[in-house]
Protein backbone atom coordinates (compact mmCIF):
# COMPACT_ATOMS: atom_id res chain seq x y z
CA UNK A 1 0.00 0.00 0.00
CA UNK A 2 1.16 3.62 -0.85
CA UNK A 3 1.68 6.17 1.24
CA UNK A 4 -0.83 8.15 -0.48
CA UNK A 5 -3.19 5.19 0.17
CA UNK A 6 -2.44 4.83 3.76
CA UNK A 7 -3.31 8.85 3.87
CA UNK A 8 -6.67 8.05 2.65
CA UNK A 9 -7.56 5.31 4.68
CA UNK A 10 -6.73 7.00 7.81
CA UNK A 11 -8.58 10.42 6.76
CA UNK A 12 -11.41 8.06 6.45
CA UNK A 13 -11.22 6.31 9.95
CA UNK A 14 -10.64 9.53 11.12
CA UNK A 15 -13.24 11.51 9.84
CA UNK A 16 -15.74 7.77 10.89
CA UNK A 17 -14.74 7.94 14.51
CA UNK A 18 -15.14 11.99 14.27
CA UNK A 19 -18.53 11.38 13.77
CA UNK A 20 -19.34 8.58 15.87
CA UNK A 21 -17.72 10.67 18.56
CA UNK A 22 -20.05 13.44 18.14
CA UNK A 23 -23.28 10.61 18.37
CA UNK A 24 -21.77 9.78 21.71
CA UNK A 25 -21.00 13.07 23.33
CA UNK A 26 -25.23 14.23 21.74
CA UNK A 27 -26.43 11.57 23.47
CA UNK A 28 -24.51 12.42 26.70
CA UNK A 29 -21.35 10.08 26.58
CA UNK A 30 -20.99 6.61 27.90
CA UNK A 31 -20.35 4.38 30.43
CA UNK A 32 -18.21 2.11 28.77
CA UNK A 33 -16.66 2.34 24.90
CA UNK A 34 -19.28 2.64 22.08
CA UNK A 35 -19.21 -0.43 19.78
CA UNK A 36 -19.68 2.19 16.90
CA UNK A 37 -16.42 3.57 17.83
CA UNK A 38 -14.26 0.38 18.39
CA UNK A 39 -13.40 0.02 14.10
CA UNK A 40 -11.50 3.27 14.55
CA UNK A 41 -9.56 3.10 17.97
CA UNK A 42 -7.01 1.40 19.87
CA UNK A 43 -4.21 1.41 22.32
CA UNK A 44 -3.77 4.39 24.53
CA UNK A 45 -6.45 6.64 22.65
CA UNK A 46 -9.14 4.41 22.97
CA UNK A 47 -8.38 4.53 26.65
CA UNK A 48 -8.38 8.27 26.68
CA UNK A 49 -11.73 8.48 24.34
CA UNK A 50 -13.61 5.88 27.25
CA UNK A 51 -12.26 8.07 29.85
CA UNK A 52 -13.87 11.22 28.70
CA UNK A 53 -17.03 9.41 27.41
CA UNK A 54 -17.73 8.12 30.86
CA UNK A 55 -16.93 11.66 32.45
CA UNK A 56 -19.11 13.08 30.06
CA UNK A 57 -21.78 10.58 30.88
CA UNK A 58 -21.27 10.76 34.96
CA UNK A 59 -21.43 14.69 35.18
CA UNK A 60 -24.47 14.03 32.71
CA UNK A 61 -23.14 16.61 30.32
CA UNK A 62 -24.60 16.93 26.94
CA UNK A 63 -23.39 18.36 23.15
CA UNK A 64 -25.70 21.27 22.58
CA UNK A 65 -28.48 19.91 19.97
CA UNK A 66 -27.76 20.16 16.30
CA UNK A 67 -24.39 22.71 17.02
CA UNK A 68 -21.63 19.32 16.57
CA UNK A 69 -18.36 20.16 16.58
CA UNK A 70 -16.65 20.31 12.64
CA UNK A 71 -13.19 19.15 11.25
CA UNK A 72 -12.13 22.48 9.66
CA UNK A 73 -8.78 21.32 8.34
CA UNK A 74 -6.60 17.88 7.96
CA UNK A 75 -3.49 16.78 6.46
CA UNK A 76 -1.38 14.27 6.61
CA UNK A 77 1.80 15.02 8.71
CA UNK A 78 5.19 12.26 6.83
CA UNK A 79 6.98 14.07 9.86
CA UNK A 80 5.24 12.18 12.45
CA UNK A 81 5.85 8.87 10.32
CA UNK A 82 7.90 5.73 12.72
CA UNK A 83 8.08 2.26 12.62
CA UNK A 84 5.06 2.32 14.62
CA UNK A 85 3.32 4.75 13.00
CA UNK A 86 2.10 4.11 9.37
CA UNK A 87 0.27 7.26 8.84
CA UNK A 88 -0.23 10.34 10.54
CA UNK A 89 -2.38 13.45 10.64
CA UNK A 90 -2.75 16.79 11.78
CA UNK A 91 -6.09 18.39 12.07
CA UNK A 92 -8.12 21.01 13.64
CA UNK A 93 -11.75 20.64 14.99
CA UNK A 94 -13.55 23.84 15.92
CA UNK A 95 -16.21 23.28 18.65
CA UNK A 96 -16.37 27.08 19.39
CA UNK A 97 -20.38 26.63 18.31
CA UNK A 98 -21.42 23.40 20.42
CA UNK A 99 -20.10 23.28 23.74
CA UNK A 100 -21.55 20.93 26.45
CA UNK A 101 -24.51 21.75 28.38
CA UNK A 102 -24.59 21.04 32.20
CA UNK A 103 -27.33 18.77 33.48
CA UNK A 104 -28.19 22.49 35.12
CA UNK A 105 -28.28 23.82 32.02
CA UNK A 106 -25.20 25.64 32.24
CA UNK A 107 -22.92 25.68 28.87
CA UNK A 108 -19.16 25.17 29.27
CA UNK A 109 -18.10 26.77 25.77
CA UNK A 110 -16.17 24.61 22.95
CA UNK A 111 -12.51 25.72 21.19
CA UNK A 112 -10.06 25.30 18.58
CA UNK A 113 -8.82 21.48 19.34
CA UNK A 114 -5.31 20.93 17.26
CA UNK A 115 -4.29 17.38 16.99
CA UNK A 116 -1.36 15.27 15.70
CA UNK A 117 -3.13 11.86 15.22
CA UNK A 118 -0.89 8.27 14.58
CA UNK A 119 -2.46 5.46 13.32
CA UNK A 120 -1.47 1.91 13.02
CA UNK A 121 -2.78 -1.51 11.94
CA UNK A 122 -4.15 -3.21 14.74
CA UNK A 123 -4.07 -6.99 15.30
CA UNK A 124 -7.38 -7.07 13.06
CA UNK A 125 -5.65 -5.76 10.73
CA UNK A 126 -7.35 -2.45 10.72
CA UNK A 127 -6.05 0.62 10.21
CA UNK A 128 -6.53 2.89 13.77
CA UNK A 129 -5.90 5.79 15.33
CA UNK A 130 -3.78 4.84 18.64
CA UNK A 131 -2.23 7.53 20.13
CA UNK A 132 -2.80 11.57 19.61
CA UNK A 133 -1.36 15.12 20.96
CA UNK A 134 -3.78 17.62 21.25
CA UNK A 135 -4.11 21.37 22.69
CA UNK A 136 -6.35 24.00 22.65
CA UNK A 137 -5.69 26.93 20.44
CA UNK A 138 -6.97 30.46 19.40
CA UNK A 139 -6.60 29.55 15.49
CA UNK A 140 -5.92 26.76 13.65
CA UNK A 141 -2.64 26.64 12.29
CA UNK A 142 -3.07 24.87 9.36
CA UNK A 143 -5.69 27.45 7.93
CA UNK A 144 -4.81 30.36 5.94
Amino acid sequence: MSQAELDAEAERVYRAFFAEEQKVLLAGGAEELPESVKPYITGDFEKMIEAGFQEVHRNRWKLQPDRSAEIVALKPDHSLLSVEVLAALVTCSDSRSSGFLTSEGELLPGGIDYASLYFSRNTDGQLKVFNSKSEEVTACPLEG
